[in-house]
């Protein structure tokens, strides 16, 4: 039995159950697990958003080529929301927050959760959601480049006065 002084979030059956949970791979419940940890370690409050960074994800075993995609994958199904903040600090790098959308954004409210993730009835149209965000070696959209030649060292012929002393 949960004691009260533990920490708890309430997880509602209707995201397991829901198609768009079912479509998720492993990187993208990694990504929403690592998210979850975060709203732990902030004793259940959400606000504005919880700050995890790209390291946060590869740390919680994401690969770095798949970070982007899974966080738009999450976002695209409803599950999250993302509200990037990019000015407020000196050097102009702030980290995006992430805010999931079945919880209260305070632990005192319960009628703030948007549970975005109702909106789809299908787990085709789940698919269909993730496979447009899910773009890692997959893309078809990169331009490939003619490869460029090597320069080719021209040597100038070396000019060599020969100054006579009188």
């Amino acid at each position: 039995m949960k004691r009260t002084t533990e920490q708890y979030f309430r997880f509602p059956r209707q995201l397991l159950n829901s198609p768009a949970f079912h479509a998720l791979n492993i990187n993208e419940l990694r990504a929403f697990f690592r998210i979850m940890e975060e709203h732990q370690s902030k004793s259940g409050f959400v606000k504005d958003g919880l700050v995890v960074t790209r390291r946060d994800f590869i740390a919680a075993g994401i690969h770095p080529k798949h970070a982007k995609g899974t966080l738009l994958v999450l976002g695209a199904l409803g599950i999250v929301k993302c509200t990037r903040s990019r000015g407020g600090s000196a050097n102009g790098r702030t980290p995006n927050m992430y805010a999931p959308t079945f919880l209260p954004r305070d632990p005192t409210k319960n009628d703030d959760a948007t549970h975005d993730y109702l909106e789809i009835k299908t787990p085709e149209e789940a698919e269909r959601r993730a496979e447009l965000h899910r773009y890692h070696e997959k893309r078809k959209d990169r331009i490939s480049l003619p490869r460029m030649r090597k320069l080719q060292v021209v040597s100038a012929p070396s000019i060599v006065s020969t100054v006579t002393e009188t």
